[in-house]
C-alpha cells in the first residue's frame, strides 16, 4: 500500500517541490479593484468602506432594521473534520443593533452582537464530514438598525486537546459527579460544535443550534475509559421546526443502528437506552434529520461501574502541526507555544506525549538536597520545521525553549529531531543541540525523553532492558533503544501518576550562550495493539526493520499533495 504523507498546520497548503507549506488565510480588505480582492456583495446594501480598524479598508452593511445583507468570500476548500477557527473584527454604529451581525464558515456561523468600539469575535467549528464543494466566509447583517463593519479576518486550522485528570480525558461539557458521567452540549461557547464525544456530523451549525436537514446527522460516542457505562439517558431540545422528524438511534460500535423513536415538532424529549447494551466500554448515538428541524441543546447521563473520582472536563483549541501517512497508523502532532515536544496518536486517538527534561549541574548547595543537580524542563515550543529527508522519510525538528530560571534548572534552548517513514507505527526522537540562554554558567549531566501515556486510568509500565512500555486495555504505547548502552528507561507509576523516563547521561560544560551539538543517538517510540506478547514481538520487528534500513517503509513512499489538487 502507497503511503501519502501529509503535513498539515491549517486549511490551505501550498507545495513547492517535496515540502509542503500552510499559511493561515488573513484580510484586512485592503487590495483590490472596484471591490475588496476574493470577496464580494451578494445582497443588502454595503461598500468597501474606508472606516477600517487602522484608517484603512474594512467591509460594511447598512441596514435599516428589515431585510438582511452579507459579503461573501469566494469559495474555499476546508478539509472534512477538522476544526477551524475563524476572528475578525466587528463594530457598529450603534451600541444596539436591532438584529444579529453573522461571522462564520457556510457550515458553522455565529450571530454577534457588535457595539461602537472595535472588538475581535471568535468561531471554532469543526467542519463537517461531507464539506459543500462551495463552502465559503461570510459576514451579514439581519433586521439591523444603522451601519455595522467588519476588518481583519483570520482563518486558520486549530488542533484540540482535552484535559486528563485522574487518568480520565473528558472535555468541554463533560464531568463524572459521584460515579455519574454527564455530558451537556455547550453550543453557546466559542467551541460551539466541539466536544470529545463527537464523532462525525454532516449537519449545519448555526449560532448556537445543529440544524438538521432530510438524511443530515450528528454521531457521539459515549466511552470513560476504564469505568464501563451502566446505563444510558438521553434528553434533547426541538427548538425550531419546519417539517418532519428527528430520529433518535443508538449503537455498540457506530454502525448498527437501534431507532429509538421519531420526534416532532418542537418541545423537550427524553429516551432511556435499552438495559441489554449495558454493561458497554462505549455507546454510541445519532440525532437523524428526516425533515428539517434545529436542537440547540442535549443532555446525556450514565451511570459509571467502580469508584471514578470526581473529575471536570476542559477543552483548549491551539494553532498545531501534524504528520501522518493516509492509512498509516501513526500520527504526530506539534503544537506552538505548548509545553509537550509531541503528541502521539494511534489513528485519531492520542495515546500519550513526549517532553524535553535536561538535567543541570550548577554547584553545590543548590538544587536537589544541596547537590547542585536540578532537572529542567522545556515549557513552551518555539518552532516546528517539516521537511522531507526523500520520498520515504519525514523529518521535523523542534526547537523548545526553558523561559524561567531556578537553581540547577536555568533557561536553555534544545533542538530536537523527529524522524517518521511511511506506513510504520514508529518513530525516531532525537537530541540535536542545547543552547545555554541564561545568565549563569552549568553542565549539562543528562537529559530525558519523557514519555507520558494517555491510555485510560488502568494503564501499568512493563519494562524489559532495552525495551519499555505502557500498557493500556489492549494497546501500548512503547520505546526501544537501539543499544542497550544508549539509554536507561525507567517507566513508573505512583499515586502522583505515571512518569516514563528515557535517560541518558552527558558532560557538558555551558557558558552563558554557548550551545552544545553531538551525534546522540536516537530513541524509538512506536504504538501497537495487544499484551506483553504483541508488544515483544512488534519490538523484534522493529529492531530487524533497523538493522535493515531499506526495509523500513516497507515500499511506501512520500507523496505531499495540496489538498484538493494534483498530487506533488
Amino acid at each position: 500500500m502507497r503511503g501519502r504523507w501529509r503535513h498539515l498546520a491549517i486549511a490551505f497548503l501550498v507545495s513547492t517541490g517535496l515540502t509542503a507549506h500552510a499559511q493561515p488565510y488573513r484580510t484586512s480588505f485592503e487590495t483590490g479593484n472596484k471591490g475588496p480582492d476574493g470577496w464580494r456583495l451578494v445582497s443588502g446594501k454595503g461598500e468597501w468602506s474606508k472606516e477600517g480598524r487602522n484608517g484603512g479598508r474594512c467591509l460594511s452593511l447598512f441596514g435599516t432594521g428589515e431585510g438582511s445583507g452579507r459579503w461573501q468570500s469566494k469559495a474555499m476548500t476546508f478539509r472534512p473534520g477538522a476544526v477551524y477557527r475563524l476572528s475578525g473584527f466587528l463594530r457598529a454604529d450603534t451600541d444596539k443593533p436591532a438584529g444579529p451581525v453573522p461571522l462564520g464558515m457556510r457550515f458553522c456561523t455565529r450571530d454577534q452582537r457588535p457595539n461602537k468600539t472595535w472588538a475581535k469575535k471568535i468561531l471554532v467549528g469543526r467542519a463537517p464530514l461531507t464539506v459543500f464543494k462551495n463552502a465559503y466566509l461570510y459576514f451579514g447583517a439581519y433586521h439591523v438598525g444603522g451601519n455595522v463593519y467588519c476588518d481583519d479576518v483570520v482563518l486558520e486550522e486549530v488542533c484540540v486537546t482535552h484535559r486528563n485528570q485522574n487518568g480520565i480525558t473528558l472535555g468541554i461539557g463533560e464531568r463524572i459527579d459521584n460515579g455519574t458521567y454527564i455530558f451537556r452540549s455547550s453550543f453557546g461557547s466559542e467551541l460551539t460544535n466541539i466536544c470529545r464525544p463527537a464523532v462525525e456530523h454532516t449537519c449545519k451549525f448555526h449560532s448556537d443550534r445543529l440544524w438538521f436537514n432530510t438524511d443530515k446527522y450528528a454521531l457521539y460516542r459515549i466511552e470513560v475509559a476504564g469505568y464501563p457505562l451502566l446505563s444510558g439517558d438521553l434528553s434533547f431540545t426541538i427548538n425550531w421546526y419546519q417539517d418532519g422528524e428527528c430520529v433518535v438511534g443508538v449503537s455498540k460500535d457506530g454502525k448498527t443502528w437501534r431507532d429509538l423513536g421519531r420526534f416532532s415538532p418542537t418541545g423537550n424529549y427524553r429516551v432511556t437506552f435499552p438495559a441489554d447494551m449495558y454493561p458497554a466500554e462505549r455507546v454510541f448515538f445519532r440525532f437523524l434529520g428526516a425533515g428539517n428541524f434545529q436542537i440547540n441543546k442535549f443532555t446525556h447521563v450514565a451511570k459509571l461501574q467502580g469508584s471514578p473520582p470526581n473529575t471536570e472536563g476542559h477543552t483548549e483549541v491551539y494553532v498545531g502541526h501534524y504528520v501522518s501517512a493516509d492509512g498509516g497508523p501513526i500520527r504526530l502532532q506539534w503544537g506552538e507555544e505548548r509545553a509537550e515536544l509531541v503528541r502521539v496518536y494511534s489513528g485519531d486517538r492520542l495515546v500519550g506525549s513526549m517532553y524535553g527534561v535536561v538535567a543541570q549541574f550548577e554547584k553545590r548547595g543548590v538544587g536537589y538536597k544541596g547537590a547542585g543537580i536540578g532537572s529542567a524542563g522545556a515549557d513552551v515550543v518555539k518552532q516546528v520545521t517539516v521537511k522531507t529527508k526523500d520520498e520515504k522519510t519525514c523529518v521535523v525538528d523542534v526547537v523548545a525553549v526553558r523561559t524561567e530560571s531556578a537553581a540547577a534548572a536555568r533557561k536553555f534552548e534544545a533542538t530536537y529531531r523527529f524522524t517518521l517513514h511511511a506506513d510504520q507505527p514508529w518513530f525516531e526522537a532525537r537530541l540535536m543541540s542545547v543552547k545555554n540562554t541564561d545568565t549563569i554558567p552549568y553542565k549539562i549531566v543528562g537529559y530525558y525523553h519523557r514519555l507520558q501515556p494517555e491510555l485510560g486510568a488502568k494503564v501499568r509500565p512493563a519494562c524489559y532492558g532495552p525495551i519499555a512500555a505502557w500498557l493500556g486495555d489492549g494497546e501500548f504505547l512503547a520505546a526501544l533503544a537501539k543499544d542497550e548502552a544508549d539509554f536507561t528507561l525507567a517507566f513508573r507509576k505512583s499515586e502522583t501518576g505515571c512518569r516514563g523516563d528515557i535517560t541518558r547521561p552527558l558532560d557538558a560544560p555551558l557558558t552563558p550562550g554557548a550551545s552544545w551539538s553531538n551525534n546522540e543517538p536516537g530513541v524509538v517510540v512506536f504504538v501497537g495493539e495487544g499484551d506483553e506478547k504483541a508488544l515483544a514481538l512488534e519490538a523484534d520487528r522493529i529492531r530487524g526493520m533497523l538493522a535493515r534500513p531499506e526495509a523500513k517503509t516497507g515500499g511506501g513512499r512520500i507523496i505531499y499533495e495540496e489538498e484538493g489538487g494534483d498530487e506533488k
